[in-house]
């Protein structure tokens, strides 16, 4: 089983060095973003987008720099779902 780990929740007072991932989290706030410890493995980091319209929906890498550029070159394009019309039939 993974364990799966959120960045601590602190006080302004109490925050020394910013969480790398709550850095990434910021620059991208349409999908939400985590470590993930699988076992003895290496951590991996996640990001699940927030809306069924982006246009990447996940991404799971152990690089976060891998992460956070498959994030930067995807396309911005993020459709809701009010906003999807049906397949013409034909």
């Amino acid at each position: 089983m993974s364990e799966i780990t959120q960045p601590e929740t602190r006080g302004p007072d109490q925050q020394t060095d910013e969480d790398p991932v709550r850095g990434v989290q910021r620059d991208f706030p349409h999908y939400q973003i985590w470590r993930e410890m699988a076992g003895a493995r290496e951590p991996r980091y996640v990001a699940q987008a927030r809306s069924l319209g982006a246009t990447v929906h996940m991404v799971m890498t152990p690089d976060l720099g891998e992460l956070r550029n498959a994030l930067e070159t995807a396309p911005a394009q993020l459709v809701s779902t009010s906003e999807r019309r049906p397949l013409p039939r034909g």
